[in-house]
């Protein structure tokens, strides 16, 4: 719920390291903070907190995105070391990164999700090559986006994060947690747009009274601000029930689903607003309009919030 919170406000603030800090912090540290041993929390999260150390998380590559069983890293244990082999793509922070939390396959003689497991990998380790950085544009930030090779990079044996060959349910419950904090910093972006609308509404005059007078423009606030209000709601009500312990893959879908449908709504709603003005740089709200149809791609695309979904009623249904 603190990250949540955090996340909303440093974003509709327009904060300009939220997106690294919740990268480092989220993405590649809270498999740490559950599953990782005393040694490994020890070294890795004080500095982290600290801003000393930036993480990211390396999952997708170049042939696999949202379908992880056909992951092609590997990661191979000889006599103490892994030796990890293959390539992770659109590594958000990867560039800046000190450790990456990296998922490979341990096990190929069974399907990649019962032969999946997840390593803490330095980035100055002899092997680990930045091929290509692309700029990501994303919230405030200029963050960069990377394509990372991995050629025999001998790891120790400890660098293994959680248990043996239980890679998917790390990966899983690092995606819930993911899509809920990637939600509010979005709906704090989606609060900027709002109350920049709101308040160009009421200074832009237009035959002889401000806009805002206009039903075309106080309704399109009046909804705004209802489906601001419902996913904060929904995102709360995942958010406490991944710190209480409680399985929430259905949910976290759900809410990831609908704030990714309500953020657009609203910014695209504020674009409307402000009319051409809007479209430029005198305003944010071009940029917050870019990162909202990130948001419907990130962390799991609408059609896969929509899968998973499905999936969960028709098991329920199915007992």
């Amino acid at each position: 719920m603190a990250e949540c919170i955090v996340d909303e406000e440093l974003a509709a603030a327009g904060h300009p390291a939220d997106t690294i800090r919740s990268v480092s912090l989220t993405l590649g540290t809270i498999s740490i903070l559950r599953y990782g041993t005393e040694a490994q929390k020890k070294r890795h999260i004080p500095p982290r907190l600290a801003g000393e150390e930036l993480a990211a998380l390396a999952i997708t590559e170049p042939q696999i995105g949202s379908d992880t069983s056909r992951m092609q890293t590997t990661a191979t244990l000889k006599g103490d070391r892994w030796v990890i082999n293959g390539q992770k793509r659109f590594i958000t922070g990867g560039g800046l990164a000190d450790h990456v939390t990296l998922f490979a396959i341990t096990e190929r003689g069974t399907h990649p999700h019962r032969g999946m497991s997840t390593f803490i990998v330095p980035m100055d380790h002899p092997g680990v090559r930045i091929k290509r950085q692309l700029d990501e544009v994303i919230m405030a930030d200029w963050m960069d986006n990377a394509l990372i090779e991995f050629d025999d990079v001998d790891i120790p044996r400890e660098s293994l994060l959680g248990p043996l060959n239980g890679g998917y349910q790390v990966l899983m419950d690092e995606l819930d947690t993911e899509r809920v904090t990637y939600c509010m910093a979005s709906l704090g972006g989606a609060r900027r747009a709002l109350e920049i609308a709101a308040e160009y509404s009421t200074k832009r005059v237009q035959f002889k009274q401000p806009i805002a007078m206009f039903e075309g423009v106080s309704f399109k606030l009046a909804e705004m601000y209802t489906y601001l209000d419902a996913a904060r709601q929904l995102v709360y009500r995942t958010a406490k029930m991944i710190e209480a312990g409680a399985p929430a893959q259905r949910e976290s879908a759900v809410t990831k689903l609908f704030t990714a449908e309500a953020v657009w709504k609203i910014v695209d709603h504020a674009m409307q607003v402000l009319g051409g003005i809007g479209y430029t740089t005198d305003f944010p709200i071009q940029a917050i309009f870019r990162n909202a149809r990130l948001m419907r791609i990130g962390a799991g695309s609408d059609e896969i919030m929509k899968f998973l979904i499905a999936r969960e009623i028709l098991k329920e249904i199915k007992g």
